[in-house]
């Protein structure tokens, strides 16, 4: 599973997961054509081969016109919301381009009652826990529009 979309859907219908952000105060919906891959074939060495292509661009038509549930950047500073994080909820950092949904996940972490967040950190090298709050996090990235949010099924 190449794009979160698809990861998404395939573990909620498997009942693991549930789209938190849906449930979020301040919710809003974007609507994307996720083909990102197949847009920029030349990135990836393994689409050379036609089967291959082939194979992502079936995945990606699932996903013309796909809507989904998320946090806008500024509204992520809202106690309304960060109040109904868990620690262990799922963060996707929701993409500026039109053609892919997610470009990085994390895991919320509660420290001393804010809520950060548990990420690879390409920057520093190592899997590591925010300095800063979600908020500010996502702010600093101006690839990313919001986030969406999901929470494993006990």
């Amino acid at each position: 599973m190449h794009y979160n979309c698809d990861w998404a859907v395939n573990n909620i219908h498997r009942g693991y997961l549930m789209d938190l952000a849906a449930n979020l105060p301040k919710c809003q919906y974007v609507v994307r054509t996720i083909n990102y891959m197949s847009n920029h074939r030349e990135s990836y060495a393994a689409l050379a081969d036609s089967a291959e292509f082939a194979r992502i661009v079936a995945v990606e038509n699932g996903y013309r016109n796909h809507r989904f549930a998320y946090i806008k950047v500024q509204d992520l500073r809202s106690k309304e919301v960060t109040d109904r994080l868990r620690d262990g909820d799922i963060v996707a950092f929701v993409s500026s381009l039109k053609d892919l949904d997610v470009t990085h996940l994390g895991i919320v972490v509660k420290v001393n009652g804010e809520t950060r967040v548990l990420h690879a950190s390409s920057t520093d090298g190592k899997v590591e826990i925010s300095d800063v709050s979600l908020y500010d996090f996502v702010r600093r990235n101006r690839n990313w529009i919001g986030a969406r949010f999901f929470r494993l099924k006990e």
